[in-house]
């Protein structure tokens, strides 16, 4: 009886293990795209900033 209380407690452990690193890769990959997205969002506001300031004949 306690080979088989091992046996599902490391299975139960396992399973936990591989749910956490499941779990880290998504948040990392949700985190990238998070700063890939707000890095492309400064890059267009700079440029409309940029534009706006040859509009208005603040920069050549």
């Amino acid at each position: 009886m306690q080979d088989v209380a091992d046996t599902l407690g490391k299975a139960t452990e396992q399973a936990v293990n591989q749910a956490a690193e499941a779990g880290q890769k998504a948040l990392d990959q949700a985190c990238k795209q998070a700063e890939d997205g707000v890095g492309k969002a400064v890059g267009q506001a700079v440029n409309a900033v940029s534009d706006l300031e040859k509009k208005l004949g603040l920069k050549k």
